[in-house]
């Protein structure tokens, strides 16, 4: 998932935690207003360190915001490393977990 919003935390985290059984994998950015640092922290706590079985993964790119991974301005150095970071690490996840 690359830039999730519109989410009722931290309630959304733990139905995903108890009813879903597949990998997770969220790329978050340091300038989101829709999944703060602060909201990213909470979803560590509820499916990190273990806590969700299936795997969970969440990458953090800095100096961008909300939509990096699917929108970002190709000629800022940043912005364009980010978004294909978040790239490369999604089908790293993806084939580690086919």
């Amino acid at each position: 998932m690359a830039h999730p919003s519109m989410l009722t935390v931290p309630d959304d985290f733990f139905i995903l935690r108890n009813d879903s059984n597949v990998p997770i994998q969220f790329n978050t950015a340091e300038l989101d207003t829709a999944f703060t640092p602060a909201l990213q922290a909470v979803a560590d706590d509820i499916l990190g360190f273990g806590r969700y079985p299936p795997g969970y993964n969440r990458t953090f790119f800095a100096g961008v915001g909300h939509g990096f991974a699917v929108r970002a301005n190709l000629s800022d150095p940043v912005a364009k490393a980010a978004k294909e970071g978040a790239f490369f690490d999604a089908v790293k996840w993806l084939r580690a977990h086919d």
